[in-house]
């Protein structure tokens, strides 16, 4: 297996667990401590977290090969198991041999109710695996706004994207929102779908996507 660029991976694991240990357990301090401090510290640690985790996942998926069946390696630590079902039969016709998926649910998303990265390989390990990691809030109630009304692909109204939100009504479709999302950065920079490469082409993406899978749930 080759190396990561020289970096010894397990000892930047170790370190990253160390922070993340340390942000967790200053994290459970602040919990119910009142003032706006506290609140903004909560947000900051939260994110931090979140970050930290999904540094971790992509540490750890970095050491796997592709697959030989052209399928993503999928790791899912949520209740939701369709959306995740849905987006690898619907990507079947891409090459996703090269994808690491981690899906897990965490409380109190800042500012939620989804939250996603992805990760390119490290520069000079050229077999290793891009990664993403999306959160689905496990505290909110549905529906819940999810994303703006951005309109046709390509198209460009400010007052809709300040104006208008989309909803999704239960955590199924939230999954199916991020990880379509992360998805289209990582089919658009492996150059296996068109459109420019930014939020609101992806947010597009990932309402098509949504549509699909309302209409996939009632057929299955």
């Amino acid at each position: 297996m080759e190396d990561w660029s020289g970096i010894d991976v397990q000892w930047e694991i170790a370190v990253k667990r160390e922070r993340l240990r340390g942000a967790e357990a200053e994290l459970r301090s602040l919990a119910g401590v009142p003032g706006p401090e506290a609140l903004e510290r909560v947000a900051v640690l939260s994110r931090k977290v979140t970050d930290l985790r999904a540094l971790l996942r992509t540490l750890d998926a970095h050491r796997l090969r592709p697959s030989s069946d052209g399928r993503p390696y999928v790791d899912n630590q949520t209740d939701p198991v369709d959306s995740l079902r849905f987006l690898v039969e619907q990507a079947e016709r891409y090459d996703l041999s090269r994808l690491h998926v981690t899906l897990v649910q965490v409380a109190d998303i800042v500012p939620g109710p989804v939250d996603g990265h992805w990760r390119r390989p490290p520069a000079g390990l050229r077999s290793g695996l891009y990664s993403i990691v999306c959160a689905v809030d496990a505290g909110v109630t549905y529906p819940t706004p999810i994303m703006p009304d951005l309109g046709p692909p390509g198209s460009v109204d400010r007052r809709r994207e300040r104006s208008c939100s989309r909803y999704v009504n239960d955590a199924e479709k939230a999954a199916v929102t991020v990880l379509s999302h992360e998805l289209f950065h990582f089919q658009r920079h492996t150059r296996q779908v068109g459109w420019r490469n930014c939020e609101r082409n992806a947010n597009q993406f990932a309402w098509e996507c949504v549509l699909r899978f309302r209409e996939w749930r009632t057929a299955h």
